[in-house]
């Protein structure tokens, strides 16, 4: 009963390498194994593995949870191999994506009138600027792709929809930074798991700068920016030579410091697949 278990185990993992679901017609579980729906959260998002005909995703046995390593190795932003011929599983980093953004067919989900005073604080570059209209600060905005305007993301999406405020300028842009994009200093970039995280430009957390909303749930309108049930990050770092870039996030502790300040929670390290300099 063991070995079928164990080879049905396999079959599953190997299936779930080769075409993303379990195949397997019928499966036997010994006294010491159980199918189970485990749970499975990355980051701050729950996701659900594929599986076929209803069979299950994972194991546990002996106090061991078995799961499809496609599935967990792509959520946590990897990318997994698989060589028939020598039964070899490769989990590798992908390298992160990086865009040096600028607006090219931005579309406008309001049109405002407004100034911009200073150059971005979020985005330490040139053609990025801190701008405001009304009693609301936009930061960062880019020079425009109409005349006379900038360009401001919006700061729940991603950035590649090019979507967000346009402000119709009513006075003369600073002079421009002259600050290259960095990929150590990005103003916006997203975790593996969806969550989109910006740079703080108010009072921050020392040494975490940046804030992430949850991931949305398919169906609904993404998050807003950080909050109490957010993450805050350090600035990104490379991981070797590979390309790919890794953040130290934690949420607000339950509990204040000795001094009643707010202090974050043990952090952890998460991929990042996308950020935007």
């Amino acid at each position: 009963m063991r070995r079928s278990v164990t080879w049905l185990l396999v079959g599953i993992l190997a299936g779930f390498l080769m075409s993303g679901a379990a195949v397997a017609a019928a499966y036997d579980v010994a006294a010491n194994c159980a199918a189970v729906g485990l749970h499975f959260v990355f980051g701050s998002s729950e996701q659900a593995p594929p599986t076929a005909s209803g069979n299950p995703a994972a194991f546990i046995c002996d106090g061991t949870a078995y799961v499809p390593i496609r599935f967990v190795a792509q959520a946590l932003g990897q990318t997994v191999g698989w060589e028939g011929t020598t039964n070899t599983i490769t989990v590798s980093a992908s390298a992160t994506k990086v865009v040096p953004y600028q607006p090219t067919s931005f579309t406008a989900t309001q049109t405002v009138s407004g100034s911009c005073w200073t150059n971005s604080v979020a985005a330490p570059r040139a053609g990025a600027y801190r701008c405001t209209a009304g009693n609301a600060i936009f930061d960062p905005c880019f020079v425009g792709t109409g005349t006379g305007t900038v360009d401001c993301p919006d700061p729940a999406a991603d950035p590649d929809q090019q979507t967000g405020t346009v402000i119709q300028l009513t006075a003369a842009l600073p002079a421009a930074s002259t600050a290259t994009p960095s990929p150590i200093s990005p103003w916006r970039f997203k975790l593996a798991d969806g969550a989109m995280c910006g740079a703080m430009t108010g009072t921050i957390m020392p040494g975490h700068p940046y804030g992430c909303a949850p991931a949305p749930t398919a169906g609904t309108a993404s998050a807003s920016a950080t909050g109490t049930g957010g993450l805050y990050c350090a600035p990104p770092v490379e991981s070797g030579t590979s390309g790919s870039y890794t953040v130290s996030c934690a949420p607000l502790s339950p509990e204040r410091a000795a001094n009643g300040a707010p202090q974050l929670a043990t952090p952890a390290t998460y991929p990042v697949v996308e950020m935007w300099t």
